[in-house]
């Protein structure tokens, strides 16, 4: 409390509703300055991760087009009866469906995906009792 008077004193309502109104004020302003650090800090992380996902994918893909070439020669190779594209779009075929289905997870994650302000709304239930 921002002011305690001393017992036997005597205080006005508007002096102990002014205070009242007082530590109210400070403790939404402290409740937003902790919702405010949590959400920083996950956005932090998330910023780190995704720039790391981003390099990654970068590098998957130009790997996977390489081996995707390699696969579609190959084919080509061991059954000369089946045309170059053919051999493609074998291999393209294969690559979608075997993606398709990280693709879809991925999807159905970020649907169901919430900021974490557990701290926030533990101090908020605790303050409101």
């Amino acid at each position: 409390m921002s002011t305690e008077p001393s017992p036997g004193s005597d205080v006005s309502v508007t002096h102990l509703l002014t205070g009242i109104i007082a530590d109210a004020q400070e403790l939404g302003l402290r409740h937003l300055a902790l919702f405010r650090s949590e959400l920083l800090r996950d956005v932090r992380e998330t910023r780190t991760a995704l720039a790391l996902v981003a390099i990654g994918l970068v590098l998957v893909q130009v790997g996977g087009l390489l081996v995707c070439h390699m696969l579609a020669l190959l084919i080509s190779r061991l059954a000369p009866a089946i045309p170059l594209w053919g051999c493609y779009a074998i291999v393209g075929g294969v690559v979608t469906v075997c993606g398709a289905v990280p693709l879809m997870a991925g999807i159905s994650r970020l649907n169901t995906l919430s900021p974490s302000t557990d701290v926030t709304t533990k101090v908020l239930k605790e303050t409101d009792q």
